[in-house]
Parts: structure tokens; C-alpha cells; sequence
């Protein structure tokens, strides 16, 4: 899950699942790179909603609409807000955003700013 940028100040939306089910992983930036993190998010509903669910959340609550900053940045910020819709939807516990974000900042402390970049959604 992740949005990068495409066209800038644009981006693209990136959604890739191994499964049907939206519970194992999510995963920041292109895979096999010095930045790829994956971050595992057990759901708290049964039966898990699947790809096309999340896929269809995003798009109702417009969070495929970003612009990053002025210096391309903010993805981070994207996939806090769709964690935190997530949550806001009981699909996962609270606080997974939050959880995020703090061990992004672990995994790869000089790939991000502190506080992370935002860009706007429109």
C-alpha cells in the first residue's frame, strides 16, 4: 500500500496483494529497495475484508485525490490516512496508525522527516 509519485506533484495509488484477504502486510515504497518496510496489521474483523473493499474505501473517501509537497515528499502521510480511515471503519484496532509511523521512524530513520511531509489531498 502505498502512493507514489507519478506525474508530481500527483501520484499513483499502489496496492499489491499476495491474498485475498487484507491481513498480513503493508508495505511503503517499491519492493526490493532500500526503503521497502513492511509493517504487519492483524484485522480485527472476520471474515477480513478483502482488496477490493479497501480499494473501494479509499476511492469513497477520495483518498486516491493527492498532491505531495513542494519537495515530493508524503507518502508516509497517505498511508497514515488511509490507516487511520481503516481504523475509523473497525477493521483494525486504533492506534495502528500511530504504531506505523512509530516504527517507520525505527526502520529507516534517515528516509524521513521528522514530523514526516504531508501533501493534500483534493
Amino acid at each position: 500500500l502505498d502512493m507514489i509519485p507519478a506525474n508530481p506533484p500527483t501520484g499513483t495509488m499502489v496496492v499489491k496483494s499476495d491474498g485475498p484477504a487484507l491481513s498480513k502486510d503493508v508495505s511503503l515504497a517499491q519492493p526490493e529497495t532500500e526503503t521497502d518496510f513492511t509493517f504487519l496489521i492483524p484485522t480485527i474483523i472476520s471474515p477480513p475484508p478483502n482488496l477490493n473493499d479497501l480499494i473501494a474505501l479509499i476511492l469513497s473517501k477520495g483518498l486516491d485525490r493527492y498532491e505531495f509537497d513542494d519537495t515530493g515528499s508524503g507518502c508516509v502521510h497517505w498511508v497514515v490516512s488511509v490507516l487511520e480511515l481503516v481504523e475509523e471503519t473497525k477493521w483494525i484496532e486504533e492506534g495502528v496508525s500511530k504504531e506505523f509511523v512509530e516504527q517507520y521512524y525505527r526502520v529507516r530513520p534517515q528516509k524521513i522527516q521528522t514530523p514526516y511531509h504531508r501533501g493534500t489531498f483534493y
